[in-house]
């Protein structure tokens, strides 16, 4: 206004008046969006909307990937051949940082450049700016480099580390001037350990002190997040360490090739009433503390819920010289099963099974085992292992807390708090099921009436009748078949516009958009009833569309 830049506050509607026009700017989620109103307050033109970025990227925009942080960056995780960085690290230290420590030069350029490889996907998408150093380099003054080593046995069930550190000073040598101190000779003994903080005079700083985390300390928050410490060595033998034996029963096997190496996994499904698979997953369960933002450990023994725990484990097998006589194993990844009974489930009562808590560790990941998986979860819930349950003798707890031999029907799969990583997986595996259920070729039951997959230009929105009768039958959730079913409607609408004319495209694309946002205006309702505005709503529910329609184009693209 006059010449002069204006800074609005977050989230707010400013007006200026003109001798013969009124201009508004509405600021909502990092956008100023300019209508210009004539006399009679209706706007002179609603197509043309500037989009004007006022704001910067800040670090809690940024997708969690491994080594962003600070303490993430200074921390490096072996297994076997292969080395990773977590991904989380808030629930080990403190704004995800380690007290007077900074990462290496080399790890700090990683993690600088991971964070501006994240601002650039985001800056395409909103064209907003922001700093590269992650603000976790920022939280305190750091006097020395730091590199914590973590080597782990291949079962996940114990690990040794060591710490390396040099001063912090720009010109000098930090190989030459590192030092590295094993911690055999700290006991994590623990309850009664108290925490300490060492002082210590920094010579590049006459007269100023500062606080650093000690060894112990520092072990204290890594021993949150890692297996038992082993003290009695220095390093890891890599032919130590592995599974003899797989824990439960084996369902299902699988080979994929991971950097040129052909590999062979198999699926066991474990009861945590067993005392030896809750002793295992008591440690192998801490290393979700480094991937999985809102991990928690849980008791396989406990009774708290009224139902039972089952894991989904996922073991590497290792063979010496293609004999079967000489076989081993290590953790790839699990998941955490809770089964319990729902006996006003509509339209029928039954087990629910919910995924809690899903781990394929870095070295295993994008290649397809996640999929692996959900898909064995899925044919766990169909009865595809019912032989495998009386195997084990394993039953799940009904009403009232009574055991019975009669073996509940599973109703629903479904998923704990799901990351935006799960939802894309869970999305593929259900659309994939989806897909299978109203093939006309197999051998199973039609979900949805012939009315709502017709090939005519028309996108009927899915009816409350028909979406819970389609997710008994495919034992998803309700709004799992809406998804599934707007993904599929999609793909219908893409073919339709590859032949149509181009005066009719905008209609039909039209028609699915209503569609699409008439269920996300009911199931985000609370969310878009809470902006101030119509025009905030609208800007609201338009975000939602295009962030649904984003995945739904991604699934189709890797359709199979």
């Amino acid at each position: 206004k006059n010449n002069q830049t204006i800074h609005p506050p977050a989230s707010s509607t400013i007006q200026y008046r003109q001798p013969k026009q009124r201009i508004v700017w509405t600021c909502t989620h990092r956008q100023f969006n300019l209508f210009v109103y004539d006399r009679s307050s209706c706007p002179l033109s609603l197509s043309n909307l500037f989009m004007i970025n006022q704001t910067r990227l800040t670090d809690d925009d940024l997708e969690p990937v491994a080594g962003l942080s600070s303490a993430a960056a200074c921390i490096d995780l072996h297994l076997m051949d292969s080395v990773f960085k977590p991904v989380f690290t808030h629930q080990c230290f403190m704004h995800e940082t380690i007290l007077g420590f900074r990462p290496f030069v080399v790890d700090e350029e990683d993690a600088a450049n991971i964070a501006n490889i994240q601002r650039e996907k985001l800056k395409h998408k909103t064209r907003v700016e922001t700093d590269v150093l992650h603000k976790s380099f920022k939280q305190q003054a750091a006097s020395k480099r730091l590199k914590v080593t973590v080597k782990l046995i291949p079962s996940c069930t114990a690990c040794v580390v060591s710490f390396k550190k040099a001063p912090l000073v720009e010109d000098q040598n930090l190989t030459e001037a590192s030092e590295t101190k094993d911690t055999n000779s700290l006991s994590l003994s623990g309850n009664k350990r108290k925490a300490s903080m060492v002082r210590f005079h920094d010579k590049c700083k006459e007269d100023q002190k500062e606080d650093i985390m000690s060894d112990e300390d520092m072990l204290k928050g890594l021993n949150k997040a890692l297996p038992n410490i082993n003290h009695l060595s220095n390093d890891i033998d890599n032919k130590c360490g592995f599974l003899e034996s797989t824990f439960g029963a084996t369902i299902s096997e699988c080979r994929r090739s991971i950097q040129n190496d052909e590999m062979e996994f198999i699926l066991c499904l474990a009861d945590g009433k067993n005392i030896e698979v809750n002793n295992y997953h008591n440690q192998a369960q801490k290393l979700a503390l480094w991937f999985i933002e809102n991990a928690d450990t849980v008791d396989l023994n406990s009774d708290e819920g009224g139902g039972t725990w089952k894991v989904l484990y996922l073991f590497r097998v290792h063979r010496s010289n293609d004999e079967d006589k000489d076989v081993k194993f290590s953790l790839a990844g699990y998941m955490t099963l809770f089964c319990f009974y729902s006996p006003f489930k509509k339209p029928k009562a039954g087990i629910i099974l919910r995924i809690c808590q899903a781990l394929i560790l870095p070295p295993y990941q994008r290649c397809g085992l996640g999929s692996f998986m959900m898909t064995a979860v899925y044919d766990y819930a169909y009865g595809k292992y019912d032989s495998v349950i009386e195997k084990m003798n394993c039953v799940d707890d009904v009403y009232e807390g009574e055991r019975t031999n009669v073996m509940h029907e599973i109703v629903e799969v479904n998923v704990e708090d799901p990351s935006p990583s799960f939802t894309a997986l869970r999305d593929r595996s259900d659309y994939n099921k989806f897909k299978d259920c109203i093939n006309p070729e197999n051998d199973l039951m039609p979900i949805l009436p012939k009315r709502c997959l017709g090939d005519d230009n028309e996108f009927p929105p899915l009816n409350e009748k028909d979406a819970i009768s389609a997710a008994a039958a495919a034992k998803i959730t309700k709004s799992q078949i809406q998804i599934c079913y707007e993904i599929y409607q999609l793909r219908k609408t893409k073919k339709i516009l590859e032949g149509c004319a181009e005066e009719k495209k905008e209609g039909i694309d039209k028609s699915y958009r209503l569609m699409v946002k008439k269920r996300l205006n009911h199931f985000h309702r609370e969310e878009i009833g809470s902006c101030a505005t119509k025009m905030e709503k609208q800007a609201k529910l338009s975000e939602l569309y295009e962030e649904a329609r984003d995945r739904y184009n991604s699934i189709l693209k890797h359709e199979t």
